[in-house]
């Protein structure tokens, strides 16, 4: 079982809606994992994803049950992103997640013509995430147009299509280092 601590997909996703905000980028949709969720649980997330100030004056979310968790635009160019929590479950399930986060990138990858289009999948900042990413192929993140988007403590950092993760999984190495763990 792994020591990295549980993170919700609810999370994960307001973390990431919230740094598209501060970045002026303008929130369609969202699809968050609700489905499934006890009442009071979903209440919950329902309520921490009303309560995050995601909506600027006048522009309206629409909230859906299927799709990319995030649609968001701005000045034509479209994101849609994909995010994974880390749950409370072993290794294994942690990397049954990231497969899934995979394979829903996969299917929602539908480009419209003439805009510039970007897909993200983002996770918490866990090491078993890390070390799925670290051989996925550049040649397939720049053909799906997939960002790779780390929220961890710190912040939400985010890696283009070209960039490396190893650099993320050696930075968070040597902190982890650092801190003893």
């Amino acid at each position: 079982m792994s020591t990295a601590r549980r993170v919700a997909e609810i999370d994960v996703l307001i973390a990431t809606a919230k740094r598209l905000v501060d970045e002026k980028w303008n929130l369609r949709a969202l699809s968050p994992h609700i489905i499934g969720m006890a009442g009071e649980e979903r209440e919950a997330a329902i309520g921490r994803l009303e309560g995050a100030g995601l909506n600027r004056a006048g522009e309206k979310i629409e909230l859906r049950d299927r799709g990319p968790d995030i649609v968001a635009e701005r000045d034509g160019c479209h994101w849609h992103i994909e995010c994974k929590g880390a749950g409370s479950g072993d290794d294994g399930s942690v990397r049954e997640t990231f497969l899934r986060g995979l394979a829903d990138i996969v299917r929602y990858f539908d480009p419209p013509d003439g805009v510039e289009y970007r897909m993200g999948l983002a996770l918490p900042d866990h090491p078993i995430y890390l070390a799925q990413l670290a051989p996925l192929p550049t040649a397939a993140r720049r053909a799906l147009h997939l960002w790779v988007i780390l929220v961890a403590e710190s912040g939400v950092k985010w890696f283009g299509p070209e960039e490396s993760i190893e650099r993320a999984r050696s930075r968070r190495r040597s902190v982890m280092d650092y801190l003893g763990r």
